[in-house]
């Protein structure tokens, strides 16, 4: 697919809110990049306060309020509070053993729903891209993969439909429409919502440069 030149507001929107959330998916809540996004977070949200970019208006509001929710301190063992939000990042989000929804799109290819990470690697590399997720994880962790649509809207958003439409958008609805229902912790449950939302108003965005099933 031929790059396709975007407007100086989406690529902004489209960096700092994949550079949010990626950052949400990729740490523990209790690290500094994701306590530092959290408070950022908190601009947000409430009446007169700045809108979330891309997401329909109502569905950011609620999605942030849950994501405020028990997170203003480290809380007990009653799963409450930063300390629960991190044992449910480590529960639905880090290492390689199974999870009850997996956050990689080739966990999704077999149903035809992502490329996988062979396919995304091979169109990194044929593009001299990298992953922007960290150390030790798949290129094909929804993290990663929101740290790269991030990077890409920055730095080379003529990219950023080839990438959404063959990468991304293919599993990702599905995966966070999932996650919302599997998580414990309001932190993720907003955080599903929030990023389905973004997601939804960026593929309405960009519909016209998308392959046709995404477009519709």
């Amino acid at each position: 697919m031929a790059a396709v030149p975007l407007p100086d507001d989406l690529r902004s929107a489209v960096s700092f809110a994949g550079e949010a959330l990626g950052v949400l998916f990729s740490e523990s809540p209790l690290t500094g990049g994701a306590v530092a996004t959290l408070a950022a977070l908190e601009a947000f949200g409430a009446e007169g306060s700045r809108p979330w970019p891309l997401a329909d208006p109502a569905r950011a509001r609620e999605a942030l309020a849950l994501m405020a929710a028990e997170t203003g301190g480290v809380g007990g063992d009653d799963g409450t509070g930063l300390d629960g939000a991190a044992r449910e990042y480590r529960r639905l989000l880090t290492g390689a053993g199974p999870r009850a929804v997996p956050p990689w799109g080739s966990a999704y290819a077999g149903n035809g729903d992502g490329g996988g990470a062979l396919a995304l690697r091979r169109w990194m590399g044929e593009r001299g891209l990298r992953s922007r997720g960290a150390y030790g994880e798949s290129e094909d962790h929804i993290g990663a993969m929101l740290l790269l649509m991030a990077w890409i809207a920055r730095h080379r958003p003529g990219m950023l439909p080839d990438y959404l439409g063959l990468h991304l958008l293919p599993w990702a609805p599905r995966f966070l429409d999932e996650l919302a229902a599997e998580a414990r912790h309001p932190l993720y449950v907003g955080l599903a919502r929030l990023t389905a939302a973004t997601l939804e108003g960026l593929r309405r965005r960009l519909a016209p440069t998308l392959p046709p099933r995404l477009s519709e």
